[in-house]
């Protein structure tokens, strides 16, 4: 979690959510970030811990599936 304290954002997160608007959480670098950010309710949570960036072909074999051009 960033300069923003974590009560803020656990506090945030739900009422965001409550509009109907979905909260992703980037730059998630460790299990234990993952699992702060699925605790307060994030839909998605991406960054190192699940992979590099990288080219759309490179992803793709990575997960077996093929990139339309």
């Amino acid at each position: 979690v960033s300069a923003i304290p974590a009560q803020v954002l656990g506090a945030v997160v739900p009422m965001v959510r409550s509009a109907g608007i979905s909260v992703v959480a980037c730059e998630v670098d460790t299990e234990e970030q993952a699992d702060w950010w699925r605790e307060v309710g994030a839909d998605r949570v991406v960054g190192a811990l699940f992979g590099q960036p990288g080219p759309p072909q490179v992803v793709a074999r990575m997960l077996g599936s093929p990139v339309a051009t």
